[in-house]
């Protein structure tokens, strides 16, 4: 039940963060709006990259 839960948690940040790097790079957006696809995109990048460390210290 917990692999199942992490790779959940995991394919579903990996989804919002192609989305809003699809955003950044190939959509039709003001520069503003691809300045912050781009910022969020690598805080859910962070993100994945800190959930095995998050998942060890338990």
């Amino acid at each position: 039940m917990r692999k199942i839960r992490l790779l959940s948690m995991v394919s579903s940040v990996f989804l919002a963060m192609s989305a809003c790097l699809y955003g950044a790079t190939f959509a039709n957006n003001t520069i503003n709006n691809k300045i912050a696809f781009g910022l969020t995109a690598m805080i859910l990048y962070a993100i994945l990259m800190a959930i095995p460390y998050l998942k060890a210290k338990r």
